[in-house]
């Protein structure tokens, strides 16, 4: 039986509630094209602006563990000496020894501490694995009004009939102005103008995650 690979992703905080609520399932990532190597040769026989063969998250039934914002500390002791989280009532994950947990900066309600950025975080303490389901290169704009549902995109909190806009106040429509504006929102406008080639990476969120 073959073995299926595992890679780290990053996720913003957004990113990671949308797929604890079961509204992501989909990802894209901006391709990055193949370069000649240092003797001025294009590897495989490709040409300038070639788009590489093999995709970085993997294939279907490979696993990508989601890397976020998060704090690592002691786990602290209670009264009767057994080790203990920080914070009561929050998801967090032990490490390996049974020192240290991680805790997630998506939907902490208490005083803050020191965040460590996501591409910090360490395998044990990720609380989110997904099985990729499917991969294929589209287009950025060429993703359809399923699909930009897919990648998690919210409806407007006061018009439950229209879409987020997250660079502005105006809701709209479509969940594809949505996507764009959440787009933007990461990227700026000029990466959706360019129109880049991009990895759609479908996944399904594996048992285990804490909400």
């Amino acid at each position: 039986m073959a073995e299926h690979c595992e890679r780290p992703i990053l996720f913003s905080g957004s990113m990671v509630r949308a797929i604890l609520d079961g509204r992501k399932n989909q990802t894209r990532r901006v391709i990055t094209p193949v370069q000649p190597d240092v003797r001025g040769l294009w590897p495989g026989g490709r040409t300038p602006g070639s788009l590489p063969g093999d995709c970085p998250y993997g294939q279907p039934g490979d696993r990508l563990w989601v890397r976020e914002t998060h704090w690592i500390g002691p786990l602290a002791r209670n009264s009767a000496g057994d080790r203990c989280p920080t914070w009561h009532g929050l998801p967090y994950s032990v490490s390996p020894d049974g020192c240290s947990a991680a805790f997630y900066k998506e939907g902490f309600d208490r005083s803050e501490p020191r965040w460590r950025p996501s591409i910090h975080m360490p395998r044990w303490a990720s609380r989110l694995t997904l099985e990729v389901t499917g991969v294929r290169v589209e287009r950025l704009q060429d993703i359809s009004e399923e699909d930009a549902r897919a990648e998690g995109v919210e409806r407007d909190a006061k018009y439950p009939d229209r879409w987020k806009n997250y660079v502005g106040e105006v809701s709209g429509p479509d969940a594809v102005d949505s996507f764009f504006s959440l787009w933007a929102s990461i990227h700026g406008t000029a990466s959706w103008d360019a129109n880049p080639w991009v990895w759609v990476v479908a996944f399904r969120r594996m048992a285990g995650a804490t909400p």
